[in-house]
């Protein structure tokens, strides 16, 4: 995958995007200009990548792509037919049976990512998406964080990125205690999830972590056992 894919999935595990729209003049069934652009999948089953063969059979798409963003009619894909890396972007309208390339690569795509102006009336504004995304996340007190533990479903425990963290005993109390979670189950799905979860708590509070030389240790200690 894409090292800047990976990077944005570590910072947030798939969702809706900020803006909307890339740019094309080939024909489409969304405009004339452009094709919608919306979300990206993260790594995960039902509505992610790892759905990519199931929804390529359902769907009769060619074999060889990684589907990023999509909703069956029309799809953008990471496009490994012919090579097995520096993929460039396909988009796939099944109406109009097109398939052509978006992008020579995943970062262009997102360097062109964009709001469709037809869309600006009625959308919100970055710092209004930004608060509804806020609104919708909250931050999670410790308590609510071991709730979550003991639900033991794993989009549940994707949100515990949004961990309220004010001082390095906060890094340290959960890194102590996502450890402990991943060290006391066998369910693969869920250690996996729990790791980059705690992964993403540490790049977002990067800067707080290398003042503290134990806790950098420790981290690149775990992200390492983690990859």
């Amino acid at each position: 995958m894409p090292d800047t894919y990976k990077k944005l999935i570590l910072e947030q595990n798939g969702g809706y995007t900020l803006n909307n729209a890339f740019p094309t003049d080939q024909p489409n069934g969304w405009a004339e200009d452009h094709v919608s652009f919306d979300h990206l999948r993260g790594i995960a089953k039902g509505e992610g990548i790892m759905d990519s063969d199931y929804l390529i059979e359902e769907w009769e798409l060619p074999e060889g792509l990684v589907l990023i963003c999509g909703d069956g009619h029309t799809w953008i894909a990471l496009d490994y037919r012919e090579t097995k890396e520096h993929p460039p972007v396909h988009y796939f309208d099944l109406e109009y049976e097109t398939d052509f390339k978006l992008a020579d690569s995943f970062d262009e795509l997102i360097a062109g990512h964009y709001t469709a102006e037809d869309s600006l009336e009625d959308g919100m504004s970055d710092e209004e998406w930004q608060a509804e995304y806020e609104k919708q996340n909250p931050p999670l007190s410790k308590e609510e964080v071991k709730d979550i533990f003991i639900t033991k479903d794993p989009e549940q425990l994707s949100k515990i990125t949004n961990y309220q963290v004010k001082h390095i005993d906060d890094i340290k109390w959960i890194f102590s205690e996502v450890e402990t979670y991943m060290n006391s189950i066998q369910d693969e799905e869920m250690v996996t999830t729990a790791g980059w979860a705690l992964n993403t708590i540490f790049i977002l509070n990067e800067e707080m972590i290398k003042k503290n030389m134990d806790v950098v240790q420790n981290a690149c200690r775990f992200t390492e056992h983690l990859n």
